[in-house]
């Protein structure tokens, strides 16, 4: 076919200097709007506080332009199609994504199928699949992994190609080659990306031999919103954790604890125990014991302050946003992370998004930043301190509500369909809507398993695993209905308080068999024992476990904002002692008592028949008034923007 330029000459002088004006115009008017659209969105996303994914894209922006500069300099001496599949090879490889590689393949084969790219002058050839890749790599986040990608991008990329490169064609090869080395030389000084590149050739660092003696790392990872009997480990009967079993498999001085409980219901009380070591009435950040402005944590000491002090370097990263907003949390962090999250694809994107597809790239919109971005996030802070130990807590958010897997582990334990609708949990939506969202939470934490054995991988491949301590636990569970609730935050029955954990010592060394129920306050007490400091709270460090069997104490003051949604137990205060396999509940005008080894669902209240079984626990509880809590006015305690995005992760009346 003949070139543009050919067809142009054809026509008279006059009316081909008009069309060849018209068809420059019109190309640099539309590469104006795309340009203005991705730094709209860019705008968008930064105003909003967020991260929004467009880091590694705006590097792959930078390799798309100076490889289709060094393809469109060479492109007069190669046939227009081979220098095209070169660039759409090394623009892949660069980039590091096989995925990104075919989808480039592909592009070329649709823009060569629509006879466009053929007829372009080789300047135009290189710099129209060049300008498509930047302007798509901008509007969308580079971590779409959904499969319609493989149909969406390659479209999208001949379309910018079509429209955009046409601009561009006639700037002079010189310009074009500085373009090239300028983006080459600025890609290079980016340390982020040469970290990215040295961790994806296994160059990142290198593993560690342990010096006899040697001060442990300490890793806490918070598995948000996971009950213990949703995990395979615990005897699930779906098979949500198999990296898990691998783990407590291959590393014999593991322990998994059968009892072990949240002392609150929610992330912000269960997350200042763990810091403190104290009950929610101790450090007072729950509902109704929390001051008229909202939570702080002022406890006498925390864990962060003890390890710093022990010579630890300390950091935090965190996926759920209450941790934002809580004065007293980040104390002793010298590193105290929110993982951004996108609120969605922008102001029109996401309308469209949720209008069309609800389902699809929902994991990457809703909720909190995946796991893989926290992992991300681990890594990044432990490189951060040179040689000195390191104390990490690290908060994952994958099974928190609305429930949306990634997509390879979507439909593992129910059909999906890219129609389906996140949804929020509550009382009113029907049983079998309830067990779909509940298998949706399993696909959640298989693909969070999944995410954990990747971080033990890398631990392990760089040497650090035997010589850390790893304590794998959460901050509450999620209830489907039991009990006559759903969500988080509304009951102390077993369904939202009885949490994993597992315990993950240095090589060589060893923690007791458990005994008895534990609980959050038992993990910060053991922690603070491996800083060799104490909190001074009710915990016991489970390294000294003697067999003699603990107790553990749970709180919970009521949510009115809660039970509107999730029922009306929500809205009312309750205090729990449990003793061996005994667990007495205590509300202000009636009480209940489960075997929770034989009955771990709570059906069968053994109080009526056995009284003095009951009482035997009544010392343990703590001595609180027990008057449902007033309702806060949220909006005038957090911005705007912040409770919008807790509203959507199912906080403060979703």
């Amino acid at each position: 076919m003949n070139p543009p330029e050919e067809s142009t000459r054809r026509l008279a002088p006059g009316a081909a200097a008009t069309r060849a004006a018209g068809l420059w115009l019109r190309g640099l008017a539309i590469g104006a709007a795309g340009a203005a659209a991705a730094l709209f969105e860019l705008t968008h996303a930064v105003a909003l506080g967020e991260r929004p994914g467009f880091g590694y894209g705006s590097l792959a922006v930078l390799l798309a332009l100076a490889a289709s500069a060094a393809v469109a300099l060479v492109g007069a001496w190669l046939p227009r199609p081979v220098g095209l599949a070169l660039w759409s090879a090394a623009a892949g490889a660069l980039v590091l994504e096989p995925f990104w590689a075919a989808c480039l393949f592909l592009s070329v084969a649709v823009a060569l199928a629509l006879g466009r790219v053929e007829r372009a002058p080789p300047l135009a050839a290189g710099w129209m699949v060049g300008g498509g890749l930047a302007a798509f790599l901008l509007l969308v986040p580079r971590e779409w992994r959904e499969p319609a990608t493989v149909l969406v991008l390659p479209l999208c990329l001949a379309l910018g190609a079509i429209l955009l490169g046409g601009a561009l064609a006639r700037l002079p090869r010189p310009a074009l080659l500085a373009l090239a080395v300028l983006g080459v030389v600025g890609l290079a000084s980016r340390p982020q990306f040469v970290a990215h590149v040295a961790f994806a050739q296994g160059m990142g660092p290198q593993p560690a031999t342990r010096a006899a003696g040697e001060v442990p790392h300490v890793f806490v990872l918070v598995l948000d919103t996971v009950r213990a009997d949703h995990l395979s480990v615990y005897g699930y009967e779906r098979d949500t954790t198999p990296r898990l079993a691998q783990l407590l498999s291959d590393r014999p001085g593991a322990r998994l604890y059968p009892f072990a409980f949240s002392n609150g219901t929610w992330t912000v009380p269960s997350h200042a125990t763990l810091f403190s070591g104290l009950l929610p009435s101790q450090h007072r950040c729950d509902f109704g014991v929390s001051g008229p402005g909202g939570f702080e944590l002022t406890a006498p000491r925390v864990l962060a302050e003890a390890f710093g002090a022990g010579g630890w370097a300390t950091a935090c990263v965190f996926a759920n946003f209450w941790l934002t907003k809580v004065p007293g949390f980040e104390r002793g962090f010298e590193h105290y992370e929110y993982v951004p999250h996108p609120m969605g694809l922008g102001l029109f994107g996401e309308a469209l998004r949720r209008r069309l597809v609800p389902s699809l790239r929902a994991a990457k919109v809703v909720g909190g930043a995946l796991a893989p971005d926290v992992n991300r996030a681990v890594l990044e802070a432990f490189d951060a301190v040179g040689d000195r130990p390191r104390f990490l807590v690290a908060n994952y958010t994958d099974p928190h509500s609305p429930y949306v897997p990634p997509y390879r582990f979507r439909g593992a334990f129910a059909p999906w369909s890219p129609r389906e609708i996140p949804r929020y949990l509550s009382v009113r939506l029907p049983e079998a809507e309830l067990r779909r969202l509940e298998a949706r939470y399993d696909e959640e934490i298989l693909a969070l398993d999944h995410s954990i054995g990747e971080l033990f991988d890398e631990l392990d491949r760089r040497g650090e695993l035997d010589r850390s301590w790893v304590i794998v636990t959460s901050d509450h569970g999620e209830a489907f209905g039991e009990h006559g609730v759903t969500e988080h935050g509304t009951t102390v029955h077993n369904s939202v308080t009885r949490v994993p954990l597992l315990i993950f010592p240095p090589a060589g060394e060893t923690v007791p068999v458990p005994a008895g129920p534990v609980s959050l306050v038992d993990v910060a007490a053991t922690l603070a024992g491996i800083a060799g400091a104490e909190l001074g709270g009710p915990g016991r460090d489970l390294r000294r476990d003697d067999g003699t069997g603990g107790t553990a104490v749970l709180e919970f003051f009521g949510d009115p904002n809660k039970a509107r949604q999730h029922g009306a137990l929500a809205g009312v205060p309750a205090k729990v002692g449990i003793q061996g396999t005994d667990k007495l509940i205590r509300y202000a005008k009636r009480a209940e008592l489960y075997d929770i080894a034989k009955d771990p669902a709570e059906t069968n209240d053994l109080l009526p028949s056995e009284p003095a079984r009951g009482e035997a626990l009544e010392s343990l509880l703590p001595d609180w008034d027990m008057q449902p809590p007033a309702d806060l006015d949220w909006s005038s305690i957090l911005e705007p923007k912040d409770l919008a995005r807790l509203r959507a992760m199912g906080y403060l009346g979703n």
